[in-house]
């Protein structure tokens, strides 16, 4: 690390930090712990992600890399005109359709008609997966955990360049107190590998602020389009923050055709919120409006700009003289992320497709939205704040507070003038509290891309706290001439106490929540042992468990079949793509985006040869405890899994060995086998 000008050397002072190799260690063991023990903590990943990657992975009838290559020059010259001897919007889907095996579940974002999600993010998870079933043909149990570990190390890799990039910004003191954080934090343990967007918008993150620390713009940009594009477009929330504000002078003036028109706005709801000072529900109605509009004018002029630089190069006027930052990236950021997305995607649907813009009009623009999916108090990330990161997300919710006593009360040149002030290098993160915790839909996932800065923050806290402790009860009785000479219990402690709390919070989710991957597991014993008929299709169902199913890899081979079984969920469940090399251009039926009830859906539970259900003591005429049924099922394999609704909530969010266990209800988690269908006669389906 090079602190030359920018903050002292660190052993001037006799301090001892982990170097980037040391922290790079650290962060990586911390992630494929993650990878191996973190549980699939939403349904959206299992069905949005993983089940179209299994689809992709274990398909039929693939072409080689090299023909994959092949199609992608025949795409790029069709786009510039050039003859070419395919035809290109037909070829992509028999690249990665159905790879090796051919099942999958497909929900109503990948219908055709609707089209949010986008097919180019699960092709860049995919190619190294199929590249390491081919090399090596492990099970697919193996399959899904080595992509994790390729999460893990990625995430890894993205975490020591924040941490660089913070050492040099802010000093080694916060950079190894946010290391420490990181490491042993439970909200980093969920979100390092898990395969959703929001995941990926964290890594892009990590590295465009990172960038933006170290003042190498082209390289934030370029990683905050990426994230937008590739993965999340509301992540461009945090590439309004961390480039937007001070780092390109004139972007906000009138003149520049980028950001004029979007500040003009921003203005002119500004006043209208002004106006309506007077009255409480309008300012809270007021501000709904600005959020969304913030939101949405942003990632709308950046699928724009991507469009209208990948189509008029440098000579498009937003690259001109009054944005002297875009002006260098533009050629390359909007062609290099949004074209090749753009034709991938459009080739998988068969027709012309945006997915960042189609997610964000259905967010943003339709009448329902996500808010049929669930809403949740505006206390909802505080709580979950302090679950993933105990007092570490307290101290980030007061570093403002503390920074301001610091700066009154510590007679000190705090930041030299080389550095970002603390209100603008730390703004991503408050911005980004803002404007989510406003939306009436909250999942513990959009919180993903701010993790790393929640860590930072409370650094920030704790450094600022030596510094005060420092300040009024040590200068004052001594001559000591550094505050980390004198104030080095205060960061143990705060180390200590938290990586307890993170340790103990990533315990009780693995007690607690784990069971369905141990259950599912267990199999590939039972083909193993059974010796199942090689010809026919084995029925494993799911009822009101059917939101932790942890994918198809899982499911040993393509004879197990995973059918729903009707219970009091009354939302609308996935269904299998369909067959052919064509199957993801095909509009699936009995799809809606309402979340309404399909009961084509189901299957009469007479059909199942095995069931997956949890034996809660509650129940009812569509959600009957099965484990009780002795006439029809058998036990064959059981996990303990948390029952939330009967324990202490203390002991069931953090686990105290010795004391957990008393306060604790678990219930069984159960794999059971019909006594009725016997496995190598007429299948009745």
């Amino acid at each position: 690390l090079d602190y030359q000008g920018v903050t002292p050397n660190p052993a001037d002072h006799g301090i001892v930090f982990p170097k980037g190799d040391t922290a790079f260690k650290a962060l990586l063991s911390a992630r494929f712990c993650a990878a191996i023990w973190s549980h699939i903590s939403d349904c959206d990943e299992t069905f949005n992600y993983w089940e179209p990657v299994s689809d992709f992975t274990f398909g039929h009838n693939i072409y080689s890399i090299h023909d994959a290559f092949h199609a992608l020059v025949e795409i790029a010259l069709t786009w510039t005109g050039q003859e070419a001897s395919c035809s290109c919007l037909g070829y992509i889907p028999r690249l990665s359709h159905y790879l090796l095996f051919g099942k999958g579940f497909q929900t109503w974002e990948y219908s055709p008609e609707y089209a949010l999600r986008s097919y180019t993010y699960l092709l860049v998870h995919m190619v190294p997966v199929w590249a390491y079933n081919h090399l090596l043909q492990p099970n697919r149990i193996l399959l899904f955990y080595f992509c994790r570990c390729l999460l893990g190390l990625l995430c890894a890799f993205c975490e020591v360049y924040f941490y660089k990039s913070v050492c040099q910004e802010f000093g080694v003191q916060v950079g190894r107190l946010m290391l420490a954080f990181m490491v042993f934090s439970a909200g980093l343990f969920v979100a390092s590998t898990a395969f959703i967007p929001s995941t990926f918008s964290m890594y892009m993150c990590l590295l465009s602020i990172g960038a933006w620390y170290q003042r190498r713009y082209e390289l934030a940009i370029f990683t905050t389009a990426l994230s937008t594009y590739l993965s999340w477009p509301f992540a461009a929330l945090l590439g309004l923050a961390c480039l937007g504000f001070g780092s390109m002078p004139n972007v906000y003036e009138p003149s520049c055709p980028v950001y004029g028109p979007a500040w003009a706005s921003v203005s002119i709801v500004w006043d209208r919120l002004s106006s309506e000072w007077a009255s409480v529900s309008s300012i809270w109605a007021s501000v709904s409006i600005v959020e969304e509009i913030l939101s949405s004018v942003w990632a709308s002029v950046s699928i724009v700009y991507g469009l209208a630089c990948s189509v008029y190069g440098p000579t498009y006027s937003v690259c001109g003289p009054t944005c002297p930052l875009w002006g260098k990236a533009c050629p390359v950021d909007g062609p290099a992320c949004l074209l090749p997305m753009v034709l991938i995607d459009s080739s998988y649907y068969n027709r012309f497709v945006v997915a960042p813009f189609n997610i964000l009009y259905y967010n943003v623009f339709t009448s329902h939205g996500p808010n049929l999916y669930g809403t949740e108090p505006w206390t909802f990330y505080f709580v979950n704040g302090f679950l993933n990161f105990n007092f570490v997300f307290v101290a980030a919710l007061l570093t403002p507070v503390f920074l301001l006593l610091v700066l009154l009360l510590v007679p000190l040149n705090h930041r030299h003038p080389a550095c970002l002030p603390y209100w603008l290098s730390l703004q991503p993160l408050y911005l980004w509290l803002l404007v989510f915790v406003l939306q009436p839909h909250k999942e513990e996932r959009f919180l993903f891309p701010v993790y790393p800065m929640i860590c930072l923050a409370g650094a920030i806290t704790v450094d600022a706290l030596q510094k005060l402790w420092f300040r009024f009860l040590v200068r004052r009785a001594t001559k000591a001439a550094h505050y980390l000479s004198h104030t080095a219990p205060i960061m143990v402690s705060a180390i200590l106490v938290c990586s307890l709390l993170g340790v103990s919070r990533i315990s009780a989710l693995y007690n607690g929540y784990h069971a369905p991957l141990d259950l599912f597991m267990e199999l590939s014993n039972v083909t193993g042992d059974s010796k199942l008929p090689a010809d026919q299709n084995i029925n494993i169902c799911v009822g009101k468990e059917w939101y932790r199913f942890p994918t198809s890899f899982f499911l040993p081979d393509n004879r197990w079949q995973l059918q729903f079984v009707k219970s009091e969920f009354r939302g609308q469940l996935p269904q299998p793509y369909g067959r052919g090399l064509n199957a993801t251009s095909v509009v699936p039926l009995h799809m809606n985006d309402m979340n309404k009830e399909e009961p084509s859906r189901y299957i009469d539970v007479a059909e199942c040869h095995f069931l997956v259900d949890l034996d809660l003591d509650t129940e009812t005429t569509w959600e009957p405890n099965y484990s009780r049924l002795s006439a029809d099922w058998t036990v064959i394999k059981s996990v303990p899994f948390l029952d939330a609704a009967r324990s202490h909530n203390f002991f069931r969010a953090f686990f105290i060995p010795f004391v957990s266990s008393d306060y604790c209800i678990y219930a069984p988690y159960n794999l059971l086998r019909s006594k009725h269908l016997k496995l190598g006669k007429h299948d009745p389906r």
